[in-house]
């Protein structure tokens, strides 16, 4: 995370709601309406998590990177590989923004 960076959350469709919706969620977050439109809230108490989503023999960096995509949608997330291979394997390593 570089430092000074603002995290967001996209909260679903953007209405009359979405300013409301993001102070909801957080008190300092600032909520505007982007792309096809989506509310996206930014906010400043980000930070990085990170998670292991499993052991693999083999690490295949798009297929770690695609996992923890999925496994934390609308946020900014990275996997990557860990280990010393052979019979130990690799860990899926994701790291992610939370809050």
């Amino acid at each position: 995370m570089v430092t000074g960076e603002k995290c967001h959350e996209d909260l679903g469709v953007c209405d009359a709601d979405c300013f409301a919706r993001c102070k909801a969620a957080h008190p300092n977050g600032q909520g505007s309406c982007v792309g096809a439109p989506i509310c996206r809230c930014l906010f400043n108490e980000c930070k990085t998590c990170t998670e292991v989503l499993g052991q693999v023999g083999t690490c295949v960096l798009d297929r770690c990177k695609s996992a923890c995509s999925a496994k934390h949608p609308n946020r900014k997330s990275e996997g990557s590989c860990y280990g010393a291979g052979g019979q130990a394997g690799y860990n899926c390593l994701c790291d992610y923004d939370c809050w």
